[in-house]
């Protein structure tokens, strides 16, 4: 597993060539993905895709990191008080050219 410099990745952008690879990762690993977008309009110019997994309440949240995509899956609810809470289920980093298999981690 490469540990990875998160200073590396802090601001990222994306070029066409960028949006093409890092859509094509997801295209290949997340069936239906493109269906279930949330903020579409917003995304095109983005390094970030999302959208819903099985029920409305897991969002999975994708991040292009150049050579590497980061990805979470997340449940949000509400505590006793109402205020929103986000659990963190499931968090892995692949190689954009791969599968979905963690290849990479946040150096500390």
């Amino acid at each position: 597993m490469r540990a990875i410099r998160s200073a590396d990745y802090v601001t990222m952008e994306i070029d066409e060539h960028g949006t093409r690879r890092f859509e094509a990762f997801l295209d290949r690993n997340f069936d239906a993905w493109r269906e279930h977008e949330l903020h579409k309009e917003r995304n095109k110019t983005s390094i970030t895709r999302e959208w819903v997994v099985g029920i409305d309440d897991i969002e999975r949240k994708a991040l292009y990191r150049k050579q590497y995509v980061e990805i979470c899956d997340r449940y949000f609810d509400l505590d006793r008080n109402g205020e929103s809470q986000i659990h963190l289920l499931k968090y892995w980093i692949c190689d954009i050219e791969g599968d979905l298999r963690p290849v990479a981690v946040w150096k500390k």
